[in-house]
């Protein structure tokens, strides 16, 4: 088993250790998925920001200047609830984004997130959970096509990117 896996896993078994076999099918599949368009579980990501515990991050580097990544955070009360979310970067200071985007149920005719949050998907019961993650697991190859420069397909709402750079310690009131 991959660490990034292990270490949600091990989050998930004390959160909410009931949905703890759900979870560890649904983030298997993804895991698989993954693996095979080259993307790689990380517990830090490549400018060098820890990943959370509740938080799956797969990074895939193309080329030493630019990597893709696909992050899946899971609501942080253990609930079955994820917000996945994607983009592409440069791997040097100051980090420059290419593009970014968050998967949605709907996609709305130029809907554009504002920042790289958004599109959670909380469902209490394990049904509703597994139809949402079944729905995202569906969509990975537009996820890794809009990655690799196609356009955005459905269930992905691209995230508005700006040409400013903003220093990290100045990030509360700009979204980049």
């Amino acid at each position: 088993m991959k660490e990034g896996r292990v270490r949600v896993l091990d989050w998930f078994s004390r959160k909410n250790p009931r949905e703890l076999p759900t979870i560890t099918v649904s983030v298997t599949r993804l895991v698989d998925l993954l693996d095979c368009r080259n993307f790689v579980p990380v517990r830090k990501s490549s400018n060098n920001l820890y990943v959370s515990p509740n938080e799956l991050l797969f990074e895939r580097h193309e080329n030493p200047d630019i990597v893709s990544y696909v992050g899946v955070t899971f609501s942080s009360d253990g609930d079955l609830g994820f917000a996945a979310h994607f983009g592409v970067r440069h791997t040097s200071p100051p980090h420059r984004w290419k593009r970014a985007g968050n998967f949605v149920r709907i996609t709305r005719l130029g809907f554009r997130t504002p920042n790289l949050g958004g599109g959670w998907f909380t469902r209490s019961k394990a049904r509703h959970f597994r139809r949402d993650w079944n729905l995202l697991l569906s969509q990975i190859d537009n996820v890794v096509a809009y990655l690799d420069g196609g356009s955005p397909g459905k269930n992905i709402a691209e995230s508005e990117i700006r040409d400013t750079v903003v220093p990290r310690q100045n990030r509360e009131d700009t979204s980049l």
